[in-house]
């Protein structure tokens, strides 16, 4: 059974205008905010992913 990759949380602030737009069109479409979000995500991750860049980490210095 594969594991599962581990998730991360993001957050954003938003003006309280454009958050109650965002609400109305999950509403619109039946879906969470949180669901919303991925659906637009998606394909700039996709984008990302194509790109397979390394995961974003500092370089390990070596120590004498």
């Amino acid at each position: 059974m594969p594991i599962a990759e581990l998730r991360k949380q993001i957050s954003i602030f938003l003006p309280l205008s454009e958050w109650r737009a965002l609400r109305a069109e999950a509403a619109r479409r039946r879906v969470p905010i949180t669901e919303l979000c991925r659906q637009w995500l998606a394909p700039h991750l996709a984008e990302l992913h194509d790109l397979k860049q390394p995961e974003c980490a500092s370089p390990r210095r070596k120590t004498s």
